[in-house]
C-alpha cells in the first residue's frame, strides 16, 4: 500500500488532537462534569487525553489506513489474491 497526504484526514486529525488536549487541558471539568467521577478518575482522564492525541497524530498524518490494512490483509489475505 503507497502512503497518500489527505486533506480531509488531516483536518478530521486536527480536531481529534484538539479534543485531546481539552481532554488534558480541563481534566477536572471533564472528570467532574461529563463522567460524573471525583479525583479517582482525574489520572485516567489525563491518559485518555494523550492517548487521544497520539491517535489524532496518526490520524492527521493518514497513517492510520496503514494499520487498518495491514490487519486486514492479514486477516483477509488469501481471500485477495
Amino acid at each position: 500500500m503507497e502512503y497518500s497526504f489527505s486533506i480531509g484526514w488531516f483536518f478530521v486529525g486536527l480536531l481529534v488532537i484538539a479534543a485531546g488536549a481539552v481532554m488534558v487541558k480541563f481534566f477536572q471539568q471533564v472528570t467532574h462534569n461529563v463522567i460524573g467521577k471525583g479525583i479517582d478518575y482525574y489520572d485516567k482522564v489525563k491518559l485518555a487525553g494523550v492517548i487521544t492525541c497520539g491517535a489524532g497524530i496518526f490520524i492527521a498524518l493518514n497513517l492510520h489506513m496503514f494499520i487498518l490494512g495491514f490487519i486486514v490483509r492479514l486477516i483477509f489475505g488469501g481471500v485477495a489474491s
